[in-house]
């Protein structure tokens, strides 16, 4: 029991360090995009203007609150002047004493709704900054039309984009509300499709604590997906997931592969995956009925998938399971299965998803460009593909507070 707890304590401190380093350039900038999110976790006090998300609901069963938050993320000189022709959809670049995207001198009061330890749904009345992007603001969606809020908003970012696309964003393990809203600005930053953040009730710096909060949370993202699905029959969605979150991909393809009635998804991408590999080997025939693509990012020198083998291998050495996160378990997946695997060790991203090669995946049909400007991908044996920085090439921003918390 000891050990375990060691163990667990161990790999919840790693799988919760930043990955990234804030530049040590001094930031000029900040860029603020509005991400939309769907959590079941409580409400807490709001601060700043930004409505904040606690613990994992109880219930009901269904328990989820729909929102609009603007993600502000430090940016250096330089990488400000790289970022021309931002999106009109909420995007703003200021200095950082004119970032402040709230009317200071006007307030207004909203009714909004609150869980009650019970469970029992109580009103409570609190003043909230009037936002100046009245359409992609800080707002919670009003309890009575909460997921249709959602679409619209959705729809709007889109008819905005020119592009009928979006993502649906799953995080991993042992982050909190606003870290997980951090993860999903650098891929909405990178990729320049609007992010639907499914900020799942994980708890913060706790892995034992996340893995008993998932299956509670797999319940109520089965739901949000199908209806997402059968909201936008006709427009270009990818699934994505980072670490601990591809297990509820992975989970919804299961229960939901046999549904005829359900359109595919255009892509389904997991990345640095914490799952048995073993056991997704017999579960891509199911995965892969429920989308067009499947690509996985995988690399042999990611701390957190690593750390995640050698605990499993300590505790059962006969065991011999690895991650699908690593690149050793990358020849299992050559069954007939049109599934690529992408080695990104080589871009020393350590736990991050690699945001740009997504990018340029979501931009060529689900497939790697042979012309990329910054990455040179490799087909090596069976399905592998090794992916490697162009020299003098920046391909990976490193932005300050959107790598995680």
């Amino acid at each position: 029991m000891l050990r375990l707890i060691v163990s667990l304590t161990i790999l919840s401190v790693s799988a919760c360090t930043p990955a990234w380093a804030a530049s040590s350039e001094a930031a000029r900038k900040i860029l603020s995009m509005p991400i939309l999110y769907v959590t079941d976790r409580e409400k807490t006090v709001s601060r700043s203007g930004y409505q904040d998300f606690g613990v994992q609901m109880i219930e009901p069963v269904d328990a989820l609150y729909y929102g609009c938050q603007q993600v502000k993320v430090k940016v250096t000189a330089k990488e400000a002047e790289e970022m021309e022709n931002l999106p009109t959809w909420g995007w703003s670049l200021r200095g950082e004493k004119d970032a402040d995207p709230y009317v200071q001198n006007e307030q207004s009061v909203h009714a909004t709704q609150t869980h009650s330890a019970d469970g029992v749904s109580q009103p409570i009345t609190e003043k909230v900054p009037t936002v100046q992007t009245a359409d992609f603001g800080n707002q919670v969606f009003e309890k009575e039309s909460d997921f249709q809020s959602l679409v619209a908003t959705l729809r709007k970012a889109m008819e905005m984009n020119k592009r009928k696309e979006f993502i649906i964003f799953v995080h991993g393990c042992c982050i909190g509300f606003q870290g997980s809203m951090n993860q999903a600005a650098a891929l909405e930053e990178a990729t320049r499709v609007p992010v639907v953040n499914y900020a799942w009730g994980s708890v913060k710096g706790n892995y034992g604590g996340s893995t008993m909060t998932y299956p509670r949370s797999q319940e109520r993202f089965n739901g949000l997906v199908r209806r997402l699905l059968k909201e936008f029959p006709d427009e270009k969605i990818t699934l994505a997931g980072n670490s601990v979150g591809n297990m509820m991909i992975v989970e919804y393809c299961l229960e939901t592969c046999e549904h005829s009635d359900l359109r595919k998804f255009d892509n389904i991408i997991l990345s640095r995956a914490d799952m048995d590999a073993f056991a997704f080997k017999t579960q891509v025939k199911h995965v892969m009925r429920t989308t067009k693509h499947v690509s996985l990012y995988v690399a042999k020198n990611d701390p957190q998938i690593n750390l995640s083998g050698v605990l499993r291998w300590f505790f059962n050495p006969r065991d011999g399971s690895e991650r699908v996160g690593n690149t050793r378990s990358a020849a299992m997946y050559h069954c007939d299965q049109p599934v690529v695997v992408y080695d990104v060790s080589a871009l020393k991203l350590k736990h991050i998803m690699p945001h740009r090669a997504v990018s340029e995946l979501l931009n060529n049909d689900g497939c790697a460009p042979t012309d990329s400007p910054v990455y040179i991908y490799t087909p090596e044996k069976d399905n592998v593909v090794r992916v490697v920085q162009r020299p003098g090439k920046v391909a990976e921003r490193q932005f300050a507070n959107a790598a995680g918390e």
